[in-house]
């Protein structure tokens, strides 16, 4: 898995899904609070396939109340030929923050 934030300091893409939330969001927290790597607004992430570890990311995501992600239709990449789709998560810091405190992710 690997976090990485570009030219925009409000943006981070997440790369590398496990079949497992809680382990991206693990990954997530470590560099987010941990390492100082990013302090940012918003998170994209994606998924290709039948979208299931993105979809239990985003399923995540809203059971614990760590903000909103929306999802355009997927669309076929023309470099790999999958159906990828893109999900925006707008980090709601606080409770990600607590989250992470709890489960000893920080």
């Amino acid at each position: 898995m690997t976090f990485e934030t570009g030219e925009c300091c409000a943006v981070a893409e997440f790369d590398g899904l496990t079949n497992d939330p809680e382990d991206a969001l693990a990954e997530i927290c470590d560099e987010w609070f941990t390492l100082d790597n990013f302090n940012g607004t918003f998170i994209i992430f994606t998924d290709i396939g039948d979208f299931s570890k993105g979809k239990a990311l985003k399923k995540y995501i809203k059971a614990n109340r760590l903000g909103t992600v929306t999802s355009p239709v997927a669309k076929k990449n023309p470099n790999s030929l999958n159906a990828v789709k893109v999900f925006l998560w707008r980090v709601n810091i606080t409770k990600l923050e607590q989250l992470a405190s709890k489960k000893g992710w920080i």
